[in-house]
């Protein structure tokens, strides 16, 4: 079955405050939520980019 459409992509990143800066002001991407989950979450048109700085609580 071919990939129609991407709908999630997780990075773990070393730097939250760095990233946020990144995608929300440089790249105008908006953040759909920033709760106490350890992942933010934003939304880039179609897809959700999710990044943590804890790779382990994809493992729980």
């Amino acid at each position: 079955m071919p990939l129609k459409r991407l709908s999630r992509i997780i990075l773990f990143v070393g730097d939250m405050n760095s990233m946020s800066d990144f995608y929300s002001k440089v790249l105008g991407l908006p953040i759909i939520d920033d709760s106490e989950s350890g992942f933010v979450v934003l939304d880039a048109g179609g897809s959700q980019l999710l990044y943590s700085s804890n790779p382990c609580r994809v493992c729980r």
